[in-house]
């Protein structure tokens, strides 16, 4: 949840804003990543037991994996989207 209101946050924001927000919603981003892998070894010994810990555990930093790709894909489509917008070529010169 917290990566999306982040790129909907830096998306929809006006561009004054951009420069005063970045480091927070970056920093949001981030604590919400260290916390999930703080607590995620314990629930999943918790919810799965101590024999399937390393199935459930790699299952979950995969589907983790896929959704940094899921991220990645759509920011970078804003970044293009950006980039066609000001005409300059495919480099975003922002404001």
């Amino acid at each position: 949840f917290v990566l999306v209101a982040a790129a909907a946050t830096l998306r929809f924001a006006p561009d004054d804003t951009i420069p005063g927000i970045l480091f927070p919603v970056v920093a949001a981003v981030g604590f919400a990543y260290g916390a999930n892998w703080a607590v995620m070894p314990s629930y999943i010994v918790g919810k799965f037991g101590s024999a399937n810990k390393g199935v459930v555990f790699n299952l979950h930093a995969s589907g983790l994996a896929v959704s940094v790709a899921l991220t990645s894909s759509i920011t970078g489509g804003f970044y293009d989207a950006a980039a066609a917008e000001q005409g300059e070529g495919e480099f975003c010169l922002g404001a």
